[in-house]
This record gives C-alpha cells, structure tokens and sequence, in this order.
C-alpha cells in the first residue's frame, strides 16, 4: 500500500499476502495452537506473520496466563539466523 492509504474494510476481498524481504514469496496459512491461531508462513524461511486481531482474538479465547508447553517428540528446533530479518 501507498504512504496514507488505509487498509481495507473488512470482508472486503482478500489479496495474497507477499513477504517483504522477498516479495515472490506468497505467505500461506498455517493455522498454530491446534487451530485456534491463525498465521501465515512463508514458505522459504518458514517465517510466521500473525495478525494483530487473529492474536488478540486468540487471547481473549486462550487467557490471560498460558503456560508454556514443551515441543513435541521428534520435533525440529529452528535454524539460527544468519542475521537481520526484514521480514
């Protein structure tokens, strides 16, 4: 979007979501927290995008204090960065 335009309402149609770092990249969704989160992921990094209202609308529904859960057996840890991220 331009400098001063607005986002559009909602329910208004809906564009691909496009990384910034990498704008041939479509973001897709990947929905977290056994679905009831709702990111985008990039393909490429593997990189995720929340919302702003997917995550309070999220918290509103999970609560004020969530514990954190340990990572499922077999599951991958994430590479290192190699440096600044636009994205």
């Amino acid at each position: 979007m331009a400098s001063g335009e607005r986002h559009p309402p909602v329910g208004a149609a809906r564009v691909a979501m496009r990384m910034t770092a990498q704008p041939t990249q479509t973001l897709v969704v990947a929905p977290l927290e056994g679905g009831q989160l709702t990111a985008r992921r990039c393909p490429s990094c593997n990189g995720h995008w929340i919302r702003s209202t997917d995550f309070w609308r999220w918290r509103a529904v999970a609560g004020e204090n969530l514990p954190e859960t340990p990572a499922p057996a077999g599951a991958l840890a994430p590479p290192e960065a190699g440096g600044l991220r636009l994205c």
